[in-house]
């Protein structure tokens, strides 16, 4: 679903942690519909960014993807 997963927590889209987690995976999503967005709404603006955020997520990023989320870093004051 090209979710990050969450920091010090469990995703709730992962399995089970039981030795029978693979086989039966999360009941959760039993209960639920899904829906697949395939409009971008948040980068409609920034068609070059929402490529490359794409690009990002298949692991398939250009040098020019790289410099652009380089240009956009901001300071890594308390980041080791």
């Amino acid at each position: 679903m090209r979710q990050l997963k969450p920091v010090c927590a469990a995703a709730v889209y992962a399995n089970l942690s039981t030795e029978f987690g693979d086989v039966v995976g999360n009941p959760i999503w039993e209960a639920c519909e899904s829906y697949e967005l395939t409009e971008i709404m948040r980068q409609k603006d920034d068609k070059t960014f929402a490529e490359a955020l794409n690009r990002l997520s298949r692991g398939q990023m250009t040098p020019e993807d790289i410099a652009l989320f380089q240009s956009r870093e901001t300071s890594k004051v308390g980041f080791p």
